[in-house]
């Protein structure tokens, strides 16, 4: 998972077809307009002999932009993880997340007024 530069990986789960991580994360958001990634992989190189290098099996990944969730409030979704061939969209699994979006007491008001519709435009 990706927010801004910090990105943290998970542990690998062997010989499972219906992985359970049950792992949290924190990120500080300090523009609400921005999105989290969240990418799934396979992990080859526990795979690979000794000085092979096997890069990673890309599963798909999915985008939330931050703007989109109201501040305290848990997002349970079911989200499907695509991968872009040259034949289109591939769809190569699914991913269940639950998400919170929190924001400091000290910009309450920033906050909320990220979470508006834009006005429309005065004459």
């Amino acid at each position: 998972a990706k927010y801004g530069k910090k990105w943290v990986r998970t542990r690998t789960i062997m010989d499972n077809f219906d992985p359970r991580w049950n792992e949290q994360y924190t990120w500080q958001v300090y523009d609400p307009c921005t999105v989290l990634t969240i990418g799934v992989f396979e992990n080859w190189r526990m795979f690979a002999d000794p000085g092979e290098e096997k890069p990673d099996c890309h599963l798909g990944k999915i985008r939330i932009r931050v703007s989109t969730l109201e501040s305290n409030k848990v997002y349970t979704n079911s989200y499907p993880l695509l991968v872009l061939h040259r034949s289109g969209l591939k769809k190569m699994g699914e991913i269940e997340l639950a998400v919170r979006f929190v924001c400091p007491s000290l910009l309450p008001d920033t906050c909320a007024i990220y979470g508006q519709p834009l006005l429309p435009r005065m004459h």
